[in-house]
């Protein structure tokens, strides 16, 4: 006699865990599939994009009008410049400068002023050279002055020593007037000397002005 089991059969274990097994793996596939296909389609639409913006890979031709113009050549560089030829330019005078005539970079022809120095006291001393020339020269009329008259006396003592008979005046009055007319020859003489060396101080002194402009050599 045969005795059925009433319960319901229950499902092997190997293969709930065989089923369970498989369904994993197919899930790992179905996942790799789907990055490389979102792969695929993100590096399509990223190389659509690329050929839409340059014309589907093709070259892009722009054509302009022909028009006439002048071909420039431009060249750059580094580095510090430094002239070919260098002149350093001085003043034979010191002093303060004044003023500037020209800028870095300017063209200069030769003989051109450039620069002056302060000539203030270089024209204080000129006003005093001129005032020592007028003053020697009213030394020097002065003596001529003295001169004249201590050569007239001396004329008058040898007229009247001449009617005299050489009795009168004596000889000392007549070696007095004498002697005074040549202190008057020389202090003519050194009237004279001063207004020369008042004339030289002058000329030094204009030489040096004109020195205060300075001019390029070249």
């Amino acid at each position: 006699m045969n005795t059925v089991d009433p319960r319901p059969s229950q499902p092997d274990l190997e293969e709930i865990l065989q089923e369970n097994g498989d369904g994993q793996k197919n899930q790992r596939v179905l996942t790799v599939i789907a990055l490389i296909a979102a792969v695929l389609i993100f590096g399509g639409l990223l190389l659509w994009l690329h050929y839409r913006q340059t014309g589907n890979g093709k070259p892009t031709y722009v054509s302009e009008q022909i028009q006439r113009d002048n071909i420039k050549l431009i060249v750059t560089a580094t580095g510090n410049l430094e002239p070919t030829d260098q002149v350093t330019i001085g003043s034979e005078i010191s002093g303060i400068v004044k003023e500037v005539y020209v800028d870095y970079n300017d063209v200069v022809s030769k003989d051109q002023a450039i620069a002056r120095i302060d000539t203030s006291e270089l024209e204080q001393q000129i006003a005093v050279a001129r005032a020592t020339i007028a003053s020697a020269e009213a030394r020097v009329y002065h003596a001529n002055v003295t001169l004249k008259e201590t050569k007239a006396a001396l004329k008058r003592y040898d007229e009247l020593l001449k009617i005299s008979g050489g009795r009168t005046p004596s000889r000392a009055d007549y070696e007095l007037v004498e002697a005074n007319a040549e202190r008057a020859q020389a202090e003519l003489h050194t009237a004279q000397a001063s207004v020369d060396e008042a004339n030289a101080q002058l000329k030094t002194h204009e030489i040096r002005l004109a020195k205060a402009v300075i001019k390029s050599p070249v």
